[in-house]
């Protein structure tokens, strides 16, 4: 398994193995806050399930939308495009 985010190799924070291998906080993904508010982990869910070029602000909105996302990829029942 490939998490989201993996330790940077050159310095103390992470990558983003989705958007090819971004600092997290530079890469288009939901910050870490987003991610647990509703319902993901970066640093566990196998970037292999997910394919997440960007997540639109219309998504985000959304709230409930979103969550619902969020633990379809997380239990591996969904895929992110």
């Amino acid at each position: 398994m490939t998490p989201i985010w993996k330790r940077c190799p050159f310095c103390d924070d992470y990558t983003c193995t989705i958007h090819a291998g971004e600092h997290a906080h530079e890469c288009p993904c939901p910050t870490i806050d987003e991610w647990v508010a509703l319902g993901g982990d970066p640093y566990t869910i196998d970037a292999d399930r997910v394919k997440l070029d960007r997540v639109p602000a219309t998504v985000l909105d959304d709230l409930a939308t979103y969550q619902r996302v969020m633990r379809a990829v997380s239990s591996g029942d969904a895929y992110v495009t």
